[in-house]
């Protein structure tokens, strides 16, 4: 059996479309469990409705919001399948997702963790995502570049021994648990990619990502320094850690990660681009998000 956790919180106007989206599965031995982390909207009536029809939804509500990492867990203890997925509440599966992903994972049995390709969905427009083929079993540094931009929506399925192996969810981290996860999972066992999408990834107002913690991303940052210094990408880390201070507001913070990045060894396309975030660090913030936005519009033609 596979078992899907979903971590939820104030989403009851979208939940449904995930739900709907499990249920149209050309596969049946499946479990849906999702977590709540205490919302406050109808997230409870809207999951109740489904549960009180289909046995294989449960319903578990967290007694205090602790954030996704604790909501992935407490769905960990609850799987009884063999086979571990996941699925944002916000996000969809298509149709022929579980069979492709359990197929995959029952066929080549040296693979421990699978993950797709995801059709990304913004303002209406559609754009394919998929994994860097490029020698990354070999040069853990090309994944850690990669951003995992793939495997956003928690897009992986695993055997059940696999997770239990490399133990569960940082629950310090609320903002990069899958990030954290994903190196200790590629650090620990062998990963296997379908080309094609089998997630809607959707990116809105309202995604749980884009409320990027500083102190969470301090502590992640602090937790995996090592790791990225040891593949020579200090400058990706602190300019990305430079980024997030702008986007925060605190100009100071900025300039001072952006600065550090630069005396870091790095592609000349990199450095343009901290260069970029470094001069927009000495103007207003309205400034910043204005050139964000025109560089969206122009990156998405």
């Amino acid at each position: 059996m596979i078992s899907i956790i979903t971590a939820t919180y104030n989403r009851a106007d979208l939940i449904e479309r995930a739900i709907k989206s499990i249920l149209h599965q050309n596969v049946n031995d499946w479990e849906l469990i999702i977590v709540d982390d205490c919302s406050t909207d109808n997230t409870e009536n809207v999951v109740k409705k489904y549960a009180k029809h289909d046995l294989r939804i449960s319903y578990h509500k967290q007694e205090k919001n602790s954030g996704p990492s604790a909501a992935w867990n407490t769905g960990f203890h609850f799987a009884k399948g063999n086979f571990i997925t996941f699925l944002d509440s916000d996000d969809e599966y298509l149709p022929y997702r579980l069979e492709k992903m359990k197929n995959y994972l029952e066929k080549n049995l040296d693979i421990d963790f699978c993950g797709s390709s995801i059709l990304i969905i913004e303002d209406g427009k559609k754009t394919i995502c998929s994994f860097p083929n490029n020698g990354f079993e070999k040069n853990f540094g090309i994944l850690l570049k990669s951003n995992l931009n793939a495997l956003s929506g928690m897009n992986v399925m695993m055997h059940k021994k696999f997770v239990d192996k490399i133990g569960l969810f940082d629950e310090n981290i609320r903002n990069w648990e899958d990030a954290d996860f994903f190196i200790r999972a590629f650090q620990n066992g062998k990963f296997g990619f379908i080309n094609e999408p089998l997630l809607l990834y959707y990116i809105h107002q309202n995604n749980i990502s884009k409320r990027q913690s500083m102190d969470e991303f301090k502590y992640f940052f602090e937790k995996q320094f090592d790791l990225y210094k040891k593949y020579k990408l200090e400058y990706y880390f602190t300019k990305n850690y430079g980024k997030l201070s702008l986007q925060n507001g605190d100009k100071i913070q900025a300039r001072k990660w952006l600065l550090i990045s630069l005396r870091h060894k790095q592609p000349i396309l990199e450095k343009m681009k901290t260069l970029v975030h470094l001069f927009f660090s000495f103007l207003p913030k309205k400034s910043y998000f204005s050139f964000l936005k025109i560089y969206k519009t122009y990156k998405n033609k």
